[in-house]
């Protein structure tokens, strides 16, 4: 009598996470790489990943205008020409997205949390961290579960101050003079996005604006 083969299937939380990290090979943003996926019912009904809108040059032509600008990750996220991935896949779910849970690569931010809520959404999964924590803070309050799975081998591109998780380890592995020289640097951050924000908001607009027609123009140009 030939011996059953034994195999472990994997929870399904990790099989759409997963997706959603693969989806995230699709992004375009420079900084960061993000995947979502939306199931509703153990079916998939929509995928996002971040980058420009549909129609526009890609930061790869044009450039991060956050970078320009030195804005930190997880601050004045208005300025900014890239839809994030979860918006995204709002968008092209639609109505279907509600009653589901949505998958991502990342906690989202404040202004995808509200999207969530709004859509319907009644689950998130995510992997990692990011420094804006008021998204994390809008689902809980507003009745969204939430649940955190981290899967090892995968990891998007980060870029910025390092989040809570991140420096909750920092604090085990590293001594404290290297907590300090952390410290000081990011309060460098601070005090330069600080001088940058005594610029009225509509003229921080206005800069990118510019700056963004330019590269757009300088961009046309080449593929004419």
């Amino acid at each position: 009598m030939t011996k059953k083969k034994t195999y472990t299937r994997i929870p399904r939380d990790e099989y759409y996470l997963r997706i959603a990290y693969d989806v995230a090979a699709r992004a375009t943003c420079l900084r960061r790489w993000i995947g979502a996926v939306i199931v509703v019912d153990d079916v998939i009904v929509s995928t996002g990943y971040n980058g420009n809108p549909r129609g526009m040059p890609h930061c790869d032509e044009i450039g991060c205008i956050r970078d320009e600008l030195d804005i930190a990750s997880g601050e004045r996220m208005e300025i900014c020409t890239g839809v994030h991935a979860e918006m995204n896949a709002l968008i092209f779910a639609g109505p279907a997205s509600r009653g589901g849970t949505l998958y991502s690569t990342i906690v989202p931010c404040n202004t995808c949390a509200k999207m969530i809520v709004n859509a319907g959404i009644k689950r998130v999964v995510y992997s990692e961290g990011y420094p804006d924590t008021m998204g994390f803070e809008i689902l809980k309050h507003s009745g969204v579960k939430v649940d955190r799975l981290v899967l090892k081998g995968k990891k998007s591109i980060m870029i910025g101050l390092i989040d809570v998780q991140k420096r909750s380890m920092l604090k085990k592995k590293y001594e404290a003079q290297v907590l300090k020289d952390m410290d000081k640097m990011k309060k460098l951050l601070q005090k330069k996005f600080r001088e940058m924000s005594t610029l009225s908001g509509s003229s921080l607009n206005s800069k990118a604006k510019k700056s963004i027609k330019k590269k757009i123009k300088k961009s046309s140009r080449k593929t004419a």
